[in-house]
C-alpha cells in the first residue's frame, strides 16, 4: 500500500494555502483565512481575512446612524460600506464626545467622512466639508 499524504498535495497552487495555513516567521498562526474558493472557468475567487491588523483608514463613507446611552463612554456609529454599529473608542471622555458630535454632525449635514477604524471600533473621524 502506498503512502497516505493528509493533509493531500494539492494540485493548484491556490489550493496549498488551505492545507498549509499561513505563519509568521517566527512560526506563530498569520490570522490569515482563505475561504468559500471557487472557480469560473480562468477566474478564481476567494474571500480573504486578515485578522489582528489594527486601525485603518477608510476614505468616502457617509454616517447613516448614531447611538448614545446614559451610560459612560457607551456611543456607537454606523456608516455605509462597514458591517454593524462601531463603538466609539473609549480611550477619554473628551475622546469618545469629540468623535460622537462630529458623527452627528456629519449625519444631520449630509456629510462624507473618513475613518480611522478597526473590526470593531471607531478611533478617529474626518468630515469632508462639500463645495
Amino acid at each position: 500500500m502506498g503512502k497516505i499524504l493528509f493533509p493531500p498535495v494539492p494540485t493548484h497552487p491556490l489550493l496549498w494555502i488551505l492545507f498549509h495555513p499561513a505563519k509568521k516567521y517566527d512560526s506563530s498562526d498569520s490570522l490569515v483565512a482563505v475561504t468559500a474558493i471557487a472557480r469560473d472557468g480562468n477566474d478564481i475567487t476567494a474571500n480573504l481575512k486578515v485578522g489582528n491588523v489594527g486601525p485603518t483608514w477608510i476614505n468616502n463613507l457617509s454616517i447613516l446612524r448614531v447611538y448614545a446611552s446614559s451610560h459612560s463612554k457607551n456611543t456607537y456609529v454606523i456608516a455605509s460600506g462597514l458591517p454593524g454599529w462601531r463603538k466609539i473608542h473609549e480611550d477619554s471622555t473628551d475622546g469618545v464626545t469629540n468623535v460622537y458630535a462630529t458623527s452627528c454632525d456629519a449625519l444631520a449635514f449630509n456629510r462624507q467622512v473618513d475613518l480611522y477604524v478597526d473590526d470593531t471600533k471607531v478611533y478617529r473621524i474626518v468630515v469632508k466639508i462639500n463645495h
